[in-house]
């Protein structure tokens, strides 16, 4: 921490990740230029460790103005998110791959609320027999497409789900 307040603003900016230094600039020139007497800004960069990897920093930081209004410091603090990014991208792929699934229409696949269809593709609805149409406008049941000699175990994996989380196929 000690070296980083003695470093010179293009020496902090060469150890910003390549991708990372327009935005970085972007936000430090939006600072400086800001007519606000005390700007506040977070912005957040991959930073080039004493280990020679990149990992994920929020920074947050302030404009500190003299009594004429002329920019003196920026002041602010790192904070290390480089996990949470991880994760977040992590999510993003799975979330992709999970509508790429979806979106192939391989197999149908419908989500439901309260016993009503709010959201399925369009293999899903080849096989019920209804339109994009009745599923935006929340006319498709559950119940209703459901065969009555399925209705108890139609109940049994809704308790499944409300218990667990899950419930095994049927």
């Amino acid at each position: 921490p000690s070296e980083l307040m003695s470093m010179k603003v293009e020496d902090v900016h060469q150890l910003i990740h390549p991708e990372d230094r327009p935005t970085f600039a972007a936000h430090r020139r939006a600072l400086l230029e800001s007519t606000d007497l005390s700007p506040v800004d977070t912005v957040e960069y991959r930073w080039l460790t004493k280990e020679g990897a990149y990992r994920w920093f929020s920074n947050s930081r302030r404009l500190v103005r003299d009594a004429e209004g002329h920019p003196v410091a920026i002041v602010g603090g790192l904070r290390d998110i480089h996990e949470q990014k991880l994760a977040q991208d992590a999510l993003e792929r799975s979330e992709r791959w999970v509508h790429t699934l979806i979106d192939s229409n391989i197999i149908g696949v419908a989500v439901s609320e309260m016993g009503r269809i709010v959201q399925a593709n369009d293999a899903y609805l080849r096989v019920v027999g209804c339109s994009r149409q009745e599923m935006d406008a929340g006319t498709i049941d559950w119940q209703a497409l459901t065969p009555p000699e399925y209705a108890p175990r139609d109940a049994q994996g809704q308790q499944e789900l409300r218990e667990r989380g899950v419930c095994a196929p049927y």
